[in-house]
């Protein structure tokens, strides 16, 4: 089989794919709402997501999904980084003492889920 293929056998159940561009993917839901390009990449995450999660869709992958990270040090950093720094009064000379492994441990895990090094924002999307 070829990738395509297996692309369209695996949303077979989500939606149906309209086109492949450039390796980005129109899918179409159920409902036929046209939903954002997805990159190869994307889709497979999104196979990942669906697997652990079956009860969860297109939109609530695109809503949740935060990238890959190499580890729970990276994945703390980054989000400092992108939703607090910007507004933080902390001395750049002070981030190196952070232990972002225990921000992870004590406050994001339970905010976020990790699979395979893919991050997800528990917020959107459903867990049971």
């Amino acid at each position: 089989r070829n990738f395509n293929s297996i692309i369209l056998l695996r949303y077979r159940q989500y939606g149906q794919l309209l086109s492949i561009k450039n390796q980005k993917y129109y899918i179409m839901e159920k409902e036929n709402n046209k939903l954002p390009l997805m990159t190869a990449e994307q889709i497979e995450v999104f196979n990942i997501f669906t697997e652990q999660f079956p009860k969860n869709g297109i939109n609530e992958f695109l809503w949740s999904y935060k990238g890959y990270f190499g580890s729970h040090v990276d994945f703390a950093f980054r989000f400092w980084h992108e939703t607090i720094a910007p507004e933080a009064q902390i001395p750049i000379w002070a981030i190196d003492f952070v232990d972002w492994n225990k921000i992870w441990e004590m406050k994001l895990k339970y905010r976020f889920t990790e699979i395979n090094g893919y991050y997800f924002d528990n917020d959107y999307f459903s867990k049971k």
